[in-house]
């Protein structure tokens, strides 16, 4: 169906950290597979604007931090899009 698929890795904290915003790593494997097979990867491991206090855990965003990375997402998403609707 000639379907676009977009992987996203998103930001996250770890709690006990020097640095609780260092990015995890993203595995060469699926990197791999990911760029063999013809999809994208937007990597927002880091946006600068979220803080602590807007995690409900180490993972998923509280009613104060996804209306900040809901933003961040589309205008890093924007040109990706565009990308994938011009290769047609």
């Amino acid at each position: 169906h000639h379907s676009k698929i977009l992987f996203v890795a998103f930001p996250t904290i770890i709690p006990g950290r020097e640095r609780p915003y260092q990015p995890y790593e993203l595995d060469p494997e699926m990197l791999s597979v990911i760029r063999d097979g013809g999809m994208e990867l937007a990597d927002l491991r880091q946006v600068p604007e979220l803080t602590p206090e807007m995690y409900a855990d180490d993972i998923h965003l509280n009613e104060k931090g996804r209306p900040v990375y809901s933003r961040y997402l589309a205008t890093a998403l924007r040109p990706v899009i565009e990308k994938l609707s011009n290769a047609k």
